[in-house]
């Protein structure tokens, strides 16, 4: 999803307690209570876009891009927090200037969660290299989140929501997933075909840990506190290679919202819904 590309993605809001539980993405949301809805249920007045990587631009385009969002009528946006992490910020400030809601979409392949000796998996040209979660430094990404949510909690910005990582289960986000050097060869269509399964299970552990923190350190801000108890939810369907979402890869994901507790790390769960023709 996250090709720097200009492109816009509408998301559709719905909240269906009984979904199925995906190891892709996992949300900590904030938005005033109301009722649950179906799955088919349309909110005319709440309409999202994705506009990622607005870091990459000059404040004078991230200006002229958001403006152009909001003077469209949509009222939510996914903005990512990456590399160079202060321009991400830039961007959020211009948006909550502007009144728009935020989801932020937390990268994790930012190389300041890993130690500096690692290395990502190659994508051999195919696709960009990109880090293994079993690499993820827990203690760099508390460090590291922390000082961003503290920069955008003083400078009075509100986070509704926040989506640690994306599309875990798809190779281009996850490095402990294959990418071939040649194409043809079929990828894994389960868990038990993984090549290093072990290190797949401590990437998603570490996973399940970086939402844990997300959320108490989305607990210590001020205006942003409320984004760790989330009442909606959206759907992502991408017809790419990806690992589907079963065998162990739920079982790690079911951890995340353990029956009859209340110490649920994650709210809801995120599919991407593209609205191309071909990918539907």
């Amino acid at each position: 999803m996250l090709w720097g590309r200009l492109d816009f993605e509408m998301m559709k809001a719905v909240a269906r307690m009984g979904a199925r539980l995906a190891c892709a993405l996992a949300v900590l949301w904030a938005f005033a209570p109301a009722p649950p809805a179906d799955a088919d249920d349309v909110f005319p007045d709440r309409i999202g876009i994705n506009r990622v990587n607005l870091a990459w631009l000059s404040r004078a385009d991230q200006k002229r891009v958001l403006k152009e969002i909001a003077a469209s009528g949509i009222t939510h946006v996914r903005l990512s927090l990456s590399r160079p992490v202060e321009k991400s910020i830039e961007a959020l400030e211009i948006v909550d200037r502007l009144g728009l809601k935020i989801l932020i979409e937390v990268q994790l392949g930012n190389k300041d969660y890993y130690p500096a000796e690692v290395r990502p998996r190659t994508g051999f040209r195919r696709i960009w290299d990109v880090r293994r979660l079993s690499d993820l430094d827990l203690d760099l990404y508390r460090t590291q989140l922390r000082s961003a949510l503290r920069r955008i909690d003083g400078m009075g910005i509100r986070i509704d929501a926040v989506e640690p990582g994306n599309e875990i289960n798809y190779s281009a986000y996850n490095g402990d997933l294959v990418v071939y050097e040649k194409p043809g060869r079929q990828t894994p269509r389960s868990v038990s075909e993984v090549a290093n399964r072990s290190a797949f299970e401590r990437g998603l552990d570490a996973y399940v840990s970086a939402v844990r923190i997300t959320r108490e350190e989305l607990q210590a801000t001020v205006h942003s506190r409320g984004a760790a108890d989330f009442r909606w939810t959206f759907r992502y369907r991408r017809r790419r290679g990806r690992l589907p979402r079963d065998g162990t890869a739920r079982a790690r994901c079911v951890r995340l919202t353990p029956a009859g507790t209340g110490d649920r790390r994650a709210d809801r769960w995120l599919w991407h819904s593209c609205l191309s023709g071909a990918q539907r």
